[in-house]
């Protein structure tokens, strides 16, 4: 999954930055970008090291500060498009970590939602472009559907391991990951066959 998780940034990131050549301003915007990708995946990468509360802690900051680099340029510069679906996912990402915290887990917790709230910010940039296709589109939108499915049932894998729950309910964070991939590899070879 890891893997996975790292080439749908990579591609992400470099369909943002070919796209970025041709705006004004844009190799500032793709390059504080691709800087917040690639400190999101750093995150993820310590989030693996759950039971390290220093590591834990950094991964918890490298993925806001990663999120809001991610985030800030498509605010500024109004290149991204929010919509109210889009709100009511992060505010169902949220809501999660209140569900998570009732269930008993408090630190995954938060590694968790700050997690998936940075994938969303990465889906919903690359679902953004006008010039991605319409079932691009409609695959991008399931992936961000199916990570904020997971962000509420992702806290009882803790419960679960081992168990065909935990992973069937993994399988849904890998088929988002699949989604977004496939998709970014296609917005990819578009771009670039565009441009």
């Amino acid at each position: 999954m890891s893997l996975t998780l790292i080439l749908s940034i990579l591609y992400t990131s470099m369909v943002l930055k070919m796209l970025g050549q041709y705006m004004e301003k844009g190799r500032q915007v793709i390059f504080v970008q691709i800087t917040g990708s690639f400190l999101v995946v750093f995150a993820f990468i310590l989030m693996g090291f759950k039971d390290i509360s220093l590591e834990g802690i950094l991964a918890i900051l490298l993925a806001l500060i990663g999120a809001f680099l991610i985030i800030y340029p498509l605010i500024k510069y109004r290149l991204g498009k929010f919509s109210k679906i889009n709100a009511t996912q992060i505010i169902l990402v949220i809501l999660s970590s209140v569900f998570g915290h009732l269930v008993g887990f408090h630190w995954i917790v938060v590694l968790k939602t700050v997690g998936i709230l940075s994938l969303l910010l990465l889906i919903q940039s690359l679902n953004s472009i006008k010039l991605t296709d319409p079932l691009l589109r409609t695959l991008l939108d399931v992936s961000l559907w199916l990570l904020v499915i997971y962000a509420w049932l992702g806290h009882l894998t803790v419960r679960y391991i081992g168990s065909c729950n935990y992973y069937l309910i993994h399988l849904i964070y890998f088929t988002a990951l699949l989604l977004w991939l496939f998709s970014a590899v296609v917005s990819y070879d578009h771009v670039r066959r565009w441009l």
